[in-house]
């Protein structure tokens, strides 16, 4: 079965030994998950966190599938300054096809 790009929102807090700001408790995670259903999506989303040491609480907002061809254009309009920080339009139907999981910006809380 051919993996589709997923796009949700997941909200953290901090556990022992992640990579967040002293003072700040949590973060909102825009995620990205290479995945033949939504729901496999999330469960990769959820455990690729995990191992970067952050308690996954939540699923902020919907799990929404983004058309590969449409990556460039999408990234373009939500994450403009960060272009140069995710995968280009190439390289990302490979990554979706082999079921990796790609954090954008983490936006940090109090």
């Amino acid at each position: 079965m051919t993996n589709q790009l997923y796009e949700f929102t997941m909200k953290v807090t901090r556990g022992d030994g992640c990579d967040l700001p002293e003072g700040k408790h949590g973060a909102l995670v825009p995620t990205y998950v290479g995945a033949s259903d939504y729901l496999t999506a999330v469960k990769k989303g959820v455990d690729a966190i995990k191992i970067r040491k952050f308690m996954f609480e939540d699923i902020e907002g919907q799990v929404r599938e983004i058309p590969t061809d449409r990556w460039g254009e999408y990234v373009a309009q939500v994450w403009p300054e960060f272009a140069l920080a995710l995968p280009s339009k190439n390289q990302i139907p490979a990554l979706v096809e082999s079921g990796a999981v790609l954090f954008g910006p983490f936006a940090a809380y109090e």
